[in-house]
């Protein structure tokens, strides 16, 4: 059996999970990792739709009132702070306000409130009715349009274990058409933080992932080399008007034997 994890998709969340030791990490306990579809957080992100971060808030505020003592995180974080070169005030509240975090996690993420996220979201167990509730623009999709999303629901789940995402092809066969929107490239052919679901341990999506890096890295590096051009280019209108004056002093006119210099 494996086990299913996934992140908001930002690309600094992405590229720590393409990193080859976290790779080989997941592959050796089975668990498959992947993101949530891009700007659906507050839908789809079990995380976010549970009661947790109004639980621990919650908490947080009570445990203003408690003594808490963690004398090795406490030491853990201070040396953390200090390395970071924090100011000794700036450190003192950092590290309060980090133990109360840390404490109120504790005391919140519990095994039902996980579990009532993906229950709430419509994630497990798998109720389409519940995810496509919260989506907007629902009431625009016609009643037969919907029963046949709803009857293609196994069919793609079934695409997704396999290929590790849903392309567009993939609904254009079933006749489940995209709706017009301003940009024009497709989802599946945006950058994996602009696209839909993924799966990010699929070999595929690595490959997508390494491509987009070596991309970033060419036009870091174009970036700074115009830079470096434009400020040679620079210096050297800076230095002009000195050399300007130099070469207007080296071809000034000699004047004549016995004769006036020219005015």
């Amino acid at each position: 059996m494996r086990a299913f994890v996934y992140c908001d998709g930002e690309p600094i969340q992405i590229a720590l999970f393409q990193e080859p030791h976290v790779l080989t990490m997941f592959q050796q306990a089975l668990i498959d990792f992947g993101k949530s579809p891009a700007s659906c957080s507050a839908i789809c992100q079990a995380s976010d739709v549970s009661n947790f971060f109004k639980a621990s808030k919650k908490r947080v505020k009570s445990l203003y009132s408690e003594i808490l003592r963690d004398v090795d995180l406490e030491e853990d974080i201070m040396t953390t702070l200090t390395e970071m070169k924090f100011a000794s005030d700036k450190k003192r509240l950092i590290c309060d306000a980090l133990r109360l975090v840390a404490r109120a996690i504790q005391d919140t993420l519990t095994i039902s409130c996980v579990q009532h996220g993906y229950e709430k979201c419509g994630q497990y167990p798998l109720n389409f009715d519940k995810m496509m509730a919260k989506c907007s623009g629902m009431n625009e999709v016609p009643n037969t349009r919907y029963a046949q999303m709803k009857a293609k629901i196994e069919h793609f789940v079934g695409i997704f274990r396999t290929n590790g995402e849903l392309t567009e092809e993939d609904m254009n066969k079933e006749k489940i058409y995209h709706v017009e929107e301003k940009r024009k490239k497709p989802k599946d052919q945006r950058v994996l933080y602009q696209q839909r679901a993924v799966l990010l341990n699929k070999e595929e999506t690595t490959a997508k992932f390494k491509i987009y890096k070596s991309n970033k890295q060419m036009e870091a590096a174009k970036k700074a080399a115009n830079a470096t051009q434009g400020g040679k280019r620079k210096r050297k209108v800076d230095d002009g008007p000195a050399n300007t004056e130099n070469a207007q002093v080296a071809k000034k006119p000699r004047t004549k034997k016995g004769g006036n210099s020219p005015q």
